[in-house]
């Protein structure tokens, strides 16, 4: 039978190379179209409340603004402190006095400030390449944010409507579609909790040690921990390393990994204690799943931790190889991030 000869597979064919063309067209822009449900299912609460007392438009314009004062107001701000104090820390590891330590340290036949000069260099060269795309990618972080405010503010005026054109479009039966949207509120919310109350964690522990040993602005440097304990950091710093040429960044990222290993068993064995204690052992896909995510990650930790003492080159700055190891520790986060997820859903969602 000859292909698109009757009207209903043209019409399927059109549908799909549109429907594929519309992809193409947003995905740029996928970030600030997730955001939107995300940033409605944080400020849905607080939409609610002032529509007590406020006609539903102008309650979502007072949410609109309390967003960006609670987002972007400190994330100027982290950026303004943290642009004056790295300038003052430059200044201090660049002073006349500074040098002269650096260059009496060693460690065994490496002298410290011929290092940091090579480094220096290797971040002159490619400051330019990153300035370019910190502008670039500035600049699509405002178009982002401007498209999750204009979506979270129709989703905040008109919630039933959107949520009924939702379930005629999803490929799924009405219940169906209910449950995964309470899903995905639950995911969303144990995520932020979750990276919350790490971030705070480390960012308190870091700020108290500085604190303790007489550092100049320990709360702003704890402020930085949580913002930066986000990121997977043992694959942050082999990625920066492997990028700018640092051996220090590539060999902090291989200590941080070997502390993830060594620390796995004891993660292990806290989950298993627990998974007794409270769920009474239930063998159910979902604590299958975790175990098993769980157990992937420890072996590949303790698989790849030992690898840069038996091939010194995946932590050499300058051979290709750090590249490679880089690819396996990133390979070594999808497990741990889906054992987080899961662990996520059955502590803030009740799930057994």
């Amino acid at each position: 039978m000859p292909l698109l000869d009757r009207p209903q597979q043209r019409a399927f064919f059109l549908i799909v190379v549109l429907g594929a063309g519309l992809a193409v067209a947003l995905w740029p822009f996928i970030t600030g179209l997730i955001g939107a449900p995300v940033l409605y299912v944080v400020f849905a609460p607080l939409h609610q409340r002032l529509c007590r007392h406020l006609p539903g438009p102008l309650a979502a314009a007072v949410v609109l603004v309390a967003v960006l004062l609670a987002v972007l107001g400190p994330g100027l701000s982290f950026v303004a402190v943290l642009a004056s104090e790295g300038q003052d820390v430059v200044r201090r590891l660049t002073s006349a006095e500074t040098l002269e330590r650096l260059g009496q340290l060693r460690l065994g036949s490496v002298v410290v400030a011929e290092q940091l000069r090579a480094a220096g260099s290797r971040v002159a060269s490619t400051l330019g390449t990153l300035l370019l795309g910190a502008v670039g990618g500035t600049t699509k972080a405002m178009f982002d944010v401007v498209i999750a405010l204009f979506g979270l503010y129709y989703l905040l005026v008109e919630p039933p409507e959107i949520r009924r054109q939702w379930v005629a479009l999803i490929p799924f039966s009405p219940a169906s579609t209910e449950r995964l949207l309470r899903r995905f509120e639950g995911v969303t919310w144990s995520t932020l909790v979750g990276t919350g109350l790490t971030a705070a964690l480390q960012g308190v522990l870091v700020g108290g040690a500085l604190w303790s040993l007489g550092f100049a602005n320990p709360l702003f440097w704890g402020v930085v921990t949580v913002v930066l304990s986000v990121l997977p950091v043992a694959a942050a710093l082999i990625a920066l390393g492997g990028i700018f040429g640092s051996e220090g960044l590539l060999r902090a990222g291989w200590y941080n990994l070997i502390f993830v290993a060594l620390a796995m068993p004891a993660v292990l064995f806290t989950g298993y204690v627990d998974w007794q204690n409270r769920y009474r052992g239930a063998k159910t896909k979902v604590f299958k799943r975790k175990i098993a995510a769980g157990l992937v990650t420890a072996v590949l930790s303790a698989l790849l931790a030992p690898l840069p003492l038996l091939w010194s080159e995946l932590i050499d700055p300058s051979a290709p190889a750090r590249f490679k190891f880089l690819l396996l520790v990133s390979v070594n986060l999808a497990p741990a991030i889906y054992a987080g997820h899961i662990g996520g859903r059955l502590v803030f969602m009740g799930r057994k």
